[in-house]
């Protein structure tokens, strides 16, 4: 699970960096947080820290500005 996770941070940065666009799902809010923060350290550890910004957590508890901000 944690392997997988860095790998899964580690292919987000790079996609981002080839300005890719994607979706990662996971099966639970704490997972989905896990993931970005993973990603968020990967980021800064690779000096990718634009890629952070282009990051967003989705999940369904969000508000609607909240996911209506994400979207547009």
């Amino acid at each position: 699970h944690g392997s997988a996770s860095a790998d899964i941070a580690r292919i987000v940065i790079y996609l981002l960096a080839q300005n890719q666009t994607g979706i990662v799902f996971c099966n639970s809010i704490k997972s989905v947080n896990a993931i970005y923060e993973l990603i968020e350290k990967e980021a800064h550890r690779q000096q990718h820290s634009i890629a952070v910004d282009c990051v967003a957590t989705y999940f369904a508890g969000l508000s609607h500005d909240r996911r209506h901000a994400i979207i547009n």
